[in-house]
């Protein structure tokens, strides 16, 4: 029970760092592995990479919110770590597709 909620935890913390990264970041951050992105075709790049920080945030409250749910009810701790690997990898996709066409320059 205890490893399940210490890894949920991490992977919340791993996702906050990721966050951290593109918020800090001047060039603009990247999603998808093994690409980048050219700052010529970003709008504003800080803006940009703000967006993605909050994006990653957000997916790391839900990490923390499964450790939470965990300790108090398993089975709901659970359901939610599931969608959080499922369903949250999937709108988490979609979210960077809407950030990264709302800062890309026409």
């Amino acid at each position: 029970m205890h490893l399940i909620i210490q890894t949920t935890l991490c992977l919340g913390v791993l996702f906050v760092l990721i966050g951290l990264h593109a918020f800090r970041t001047t060039k603009p951050m990247w999603f998808w592995p093994g690409t980048t992105i050219n700052p010529e075709s970003i709008v504003d790049v800080a803006a940009y990479n703000r967006a993605c920080a909050k994006m990653w945030w957000t997916y790391a409250a839900f990490y923390w919110l499964a450790a939470i749910l965990y300790g108090l009810n398993p089975i709901w701790g659970s359901n939610l770590l599931s969608l959080n690997i499922t369903l949250g990898v999937l709108i988490l996709s979609i979210v960077y597709l809407f950030i990264r066409r709302r800062y890309k320059k026409r």
